[in-house]
């Protein structure tokens, strides 16, 4: 938001209205840690998974290959 836009509204409007994008932004932050999070969760899980199973590993290499090929073509 601009500044000619805060000068419409009062000081108590401003206040709230920067409080609220505080709130905002932190939700928005907090999701992001947790998604992050999550995802890191989910790469290890894979990691060790391939890791503990060759077979599914070269399966999902080929396979990735041919979507590969199909999506190019």
């Amino acid at each position: 938001m601009y500044n000619d836009e805060y000068d419409n509204l009062s000081f108590e409007e401003q206040l709230h209205l920067t409080e609220s994008q505080i709130r905002q932004r932190h939700n928005q932050e907090m999701f992001l840690r947790r998604n992050a999070q999550l995802l890191q969760q989910e790469l290890e899980l894979e990691a060790e998974l391939l890791e503990e199973n060759p077979e599914l590993a070269q399966t999902i290499h080929a396979l990735s290959g041919r979507f590969r090929v199909i999506s190019e073509g």
